[in-house]
This record gives structure tokens, sequence and C-alpha cells, in this order.
């Protein structure tokens, strides 16, 4: 900083003399150097105080996973709970179901989430019972729920419809041919 400040200097000592000093070239550079520097000062002191908070957290995270370490359910503690106790996550029920676990996340209606703040929970007993059902409880979860109905693309993808406007358009022409070959026809044959 110290080069930048004699050059500051410099330059005023240069347009002093003039009349026209805020005109002045030198006067403006000197005058951006100035507002250069106090920018830079107050990112120090940003980086300073931001530093200061980052250790700070460091430090808080530290404890924390220190502490989820001996918080953390065991295996044994866990089979002492009677059953149903504890809601599963999306992660535990796809590990328990054997499927990934964007598969779980997409049939998580199904399936009998529910919503905790951000987090999408399941008790094992709906898990059990949505997944141990009869071939009629399958079809039934195949059929449309009112919240797919709503959305389009639920309802283009259970119907087969076409996701590019281009293949809609060449249905749409196709299904046009046919109608106007078959009164052609009708028209033709009487």
């Amino acid at each position: 900083m110290g080069k930048f400040d004699d050059l500051a200097r410099r330059l005023r000592a240069r347009v002093e003399q003039s009349a026209s000093r805020e005109k002045s070239l030198d006067w403006k550079a000197a005058g951006a150097i100035d507002e250069l520097r106090a920018k830079i000062e107050a990112l120090q002191a940003e980086n300073t105080r931001l530093d200061a908070e980052n250790r700070t957290l460091r430090t808080e995270n530290e404890r924390g996973k220190a502490s989820a370490v001996e918080v953390a359910p065991t295996v044994e503690r866990e089979a002492s709970l009677p059953p149903g106790m504890r809601a599963l996550s999306v992660k535990e029920a796809a590990a328990l179901l054997s499927v990934s676990y964007r598969t779980a996340f997409e049939h998580k209606a199904s399936l009998g989430f529910f919503r905790v703040g951000a987090a999408w929970r399941v008790w094992p007993e709906d898990l059990k019972a949505a997944t141990s059902g009869s071939v009629a409880k399958q079809a039934k979860s195949e059929e449309p729920q009112p919240s797919q109905l709503r959305t389009g693309a639920g309802v283009s993808q259970m119907l087969g419809l076409s996701r590019s406007a281009r293949e809609a358009a060449a249905e749409l022409d196709e299904l046009l041919a046919r109608r106007t070959e078959r009164r052609s026809k009708t028209k033709g044959g009487a």
C-alpha cells in the first residue's frame, strides 16, 4: 500500500499549482487510487471478520460432529426401540426396499411418506403395508393420483402422449390425414 500512497501524493503534488486541478487527469487518478485503497481496507476488514466467523463455525461444527458421533443411534439401541417408534427417511426406506433413492422418492406418495420440516419420513408399518399389498393394491396405485392429474407432465406420461412439440405436430398431421382419407372414401363410395 505504501507505493500507492506515494503515487497518489506525487500525482496530487503535480497538480497543486494547476488552476483547474479537479479537471486534471492526475487529480482524478489520485482520487481513484484513494477510493480503491478505501475499498481494499473495507474488503480486508470484511475478510478478517469472515475468517473469524469461519473459525467459529468450524469449531462449532467439530463440536457438533463429536456430539453427533456420541448421539448416533447404534444397531443395538435401535433394536431396543419399540416398532414404529422412529420414522424412516427416504434413504433408509430405499435401503430396506433394495431400490435406489430416486425410485423411493418418486413413489413417496404411494409408499405413505409425509413431510417433517424439509425431510420426507415414513413409518415402518406404513411402508410395510404399502409394499406387501396384493395385486389389487398395486393396480390401484398405478391409477392416476389427483396430484398427478393436475400436472401436465403426469397426464401426458400416463396417456402415452408425446413430449415434444414436433412429435405432437406429427401425430396431429397423421390423425388429420386419416380423418380426411375416411371422409373421401365415404363420399367416393356413395
